[in-house]
């Protein structure tokens, strides 16, 4: 009975650490993506446009920009969660939902590209209709 003991808290500690990595190594993908999500609610959006890569720039006028925050109310932002996070070398994605201050749950799934930094290459809404 003592062995089962010791092998159960083994595997816990074992899935413990698993999980502590796994969002260790994803943090710079949540903390872009919530730094991004915080400047447009602060009203910064020239601000989080220009914290975007260079290859969301290039897709994304500055002005569709606006009007996909506006669209979105994402200047309404109040809080997120990132119930999935993904990276492989330079390009990840998080996929979750923001909230905002009305208290609507919006799911999103936002790309990310890391060009020194981790920066939105793109954001998606309602991903939970879309294919992956």
């Amino acid at each position: 009975m003592r062995k089962l003991h010791i092998i159960l808290g083994a595997v816990i500690l074992l899935i413990g650490g698993c999980v502590a990595l796994v969002f260790t190594l994803t943090a710079g993908l949540v903390g872009a993506t919530n730094d991004f999500f915080t400047l447009v609610s602060e009203g910064e959006t020239q601000a989080a446009y220009d914290s975007t890569a260079i290859e969301f720039q290039e897709a994304t006028s500055f002005t569709e920009f606006v009007d996909f925050v506006e669209y979105l109310e994402l200047d309404d932002y109040v809080s997120s969660t990132w119930s999935h996070r993904e990276f492989e070398n330079n390009i990840g994605f998080v996929q979750g939902s923001v909230t905002l201050s009305d208290g609507e749950v919006l799911p999103l799934r936002v790309d990310l590209v890391n060009n020194e930094d981790w920066q939105i290459y793109g954001i998606e809404s309602f991903p939970e209709e879309l294919d992956y």
